[in-house]
């Protein structure tokens, strides 16, 4: 079942607190993504929003993912953990303090807020147009997220490949979108 939240940090939180939470949030959409079962059932007669992911994305490609997120996982909390060295000058030169993170945070809270109402009240059936708001908020909202993830990772010089796992996702949402 569909089940996604809203991008949400308190304003009076630090710098450290609103980065943290950026990760937090990208950590719990793939994790949407890939916690269901990928096979070759029929879908016809599944639970609504039941096995979504699946039927709009590849399933040796949700399959991989599931195997690699081990791995991907290690790099978000290694990305985390890595904002607690990150200085107040490395913050300001990245875009990530004051309005600038601020626009870049509110922007993440627009978008998730729109998958969130893409994805709720999933009907029985799906319908095409259905399906394709779903895949273009959410690859609109991956898109959006890549902006502090970025900034954030060359801030705080933790080089890791949550930016390339981000181009899986949104580069595996284009040729759907063209249907």
């Amino acid at each position: 079942m569909l089940d996604f939240r809203p991008f949400e940090v308190a304003p009076e939180s630090t710098v450290k607190t609103k980065l943290a939470a950026v990760l937090v949030y990208f950590e719990s959409l793939i994790k949407e993504i890939i916690q269901e079962e990928p096979d070759s059932r029929s879908f016809e007669n599944e639970a609504p929003g039941r096995y979504f992911w699946s039927k709009v994305i590849d399933k040796d490609v949700v399959t991989s993912m599931r195997r690699a997120w081990p791995d991907i996982e290690m790099r978000i909390h290694k990305a985390r953990s890595s904002i607690s060295e990150l200085n107040d000058q490395a913050a300001f030169d990245h875009g990530l303090s004051g309005s600038e993170l601020d626009l870049k945070l509110e922007a993440l809270a627009w978008a998730s807020r729109e998958l969130v109402r893409a994805t709720k009240k999933i009907p029985d059936a799906v319908t095409p147009r259905k399906e394709k708001r779903i895949i273009s908020v959410l690859k609109k909202t991956l898109e959006v997220i890549d902006i502090p993830i970025e900034s954030i990772l060359e801030a705080t010089g933790a080089k890791t490949a949550l930016k390339e796992i981000l181009g899986v996702f949104t580069h595996g949402f284009k040729d759907y979108l063209k249907r």
